[in-house]
């Protein structure tokens, strides 16, 4: 609710209340002048004192001068209402119960030092909210413009090899080299138009670890073992985008293909009671030294985005035992169409 109509109505709620829980012993139209006489006196009070004292003093932790501007806003208030309000409203004051001697006078003042004491309490809980705002804004921010750059990078590594070997198709004449432009060119529009996108559907994240893994196997000299299974119903599910396929490619990233000739890499993608499970697996060795800082987006990379687009419903674990190196990821409660 816009902030200025939320303080009209709460202002409006007590100075209804105020009147007509004094026309219950006071005529009504009396009851209601002694109200309109207090309302600019209370709400003046209340702005003035919580800007001045609360704002620009107790919350900069300046408390001699919030202590000092207190006094005077007191004194200056008690003045008013004592020469300006009370001497029109007696009969009003007289029913107040109490001993008649500046009966009036002890009013005002707790009058007074209630309405501080509330300004006091609701200006520093508006601070709060509004620093809590803007904390929570700059973090969206900052936030969105770690996961723009974390899903803008890709594998240099992969991409030249990848512009190397349809170069050499083209000087071949090969049938494969519009092909592989075509799939390279799709990858690369995906990574940079799709990547923007809050979420997209898992078929489109498959679709384009297929076109990944075509294209790797086209750079590949002779026949590589790369198996893709895809289980459950994927229909309608949605994730964020870019969160598999650097999976994959790490998986290829980590393989031992160029030195193994039964290298193998097994990806297993489960949907599955509103949950997702992601399973890379591929055959490695010693030998292989292309490691997690190879270009890139890394696993530390895929750590930092699920931290902060599934915090508290993901796990993701890594395990390496020398021959055989192992990626898992689990979600919980994807989003629908």
């Amino acid at each position: 609710m816009n902030r200025i109509l939320l303080h009209f109505l709460l202002w409006t709620v007590y100075f209804t209340m105020s009147t007509v829980l004094k026309a219950n012993n006071l005529d009504f139209w009396y009851a209601l002048r002694h109200t309109l006489a207090m309302a600019p006196i209370l709400i003046l009070h209340y702005y003035a004192y919580g800007h001045l004292a609360v704002n620009q003093y107790l919350e900069k932790k300046k408390y001699v001068y919030f202590f000092v501007t207190s006094i005077i806003f007191f004194i200056f208030f008690f003045s008013v209402k004592m020469y300006f309000v009370v001497p029109d409203f007696e009969k009003y004051y007289a029913l107040i119960p109490g001993s008649a001697a500046n009966k009036e006078a002890r009013v005002v003042s707790v009058t007074l030092m209630l309405a501080m004491l509330v300004s006091t309490i609701f200006h520093i809980l508006e601070n709060r909210i509004e620093r809590d705002k803007r904390t929570q804004l700059l973090l969206n921010e900052h936030n969105e413009a770690q996961l723009m750059y974390l899903k803008a990078q890709i594998n240099p590594h992969f991409l030249f090899n990848a512009l190397n070997n349809i170069y050499s198709l083209t000087v071949v004449k090969s049938d494969k080299a519009p092909k592989m432009v075509l799939n390279l060119a799709d990858l690369l529009r995906y990574s940079i138009y799709e990547g923007q996108k809050e979420k997209v559907f898992i078929n489109d994240e498959i679709r384009h670890i297929k076109k990944y893994l075509e294209l790797y196997r086209s750079t590949q000299e002779k026949p590589i073992t790369i198996e893709f299974e895809v289980l459950g119903d994927i229909s309608n599910q949605k994730i964020e985008p870019m969160m598999l396929l650097p999976i994959v490619e790490n998986c290829i990233k980590h393989g031992d293909f160029a030195t193994n000739p039964e290298a193998y890499a097994k990806i297993i993608l489960e949907v599955r009671d509103n949950g997702l499970r992601f399973t890379t697996i591929n055959s490695t060795s010693k030998a292989n030294v292309q490691k997690d800082t190879v270009g890139g987006v890394g696993l530390e990379n895929i750590k930092k985005r699920l931290g902060l687009k599934y915090p508290n419903r993901h796990t993701f674990s890594v395990m390496d035992n020398g021959n055989e190196f192992e990626v898992l990821l689990n979600i919980q409660k994807l989003e629908n169409l």
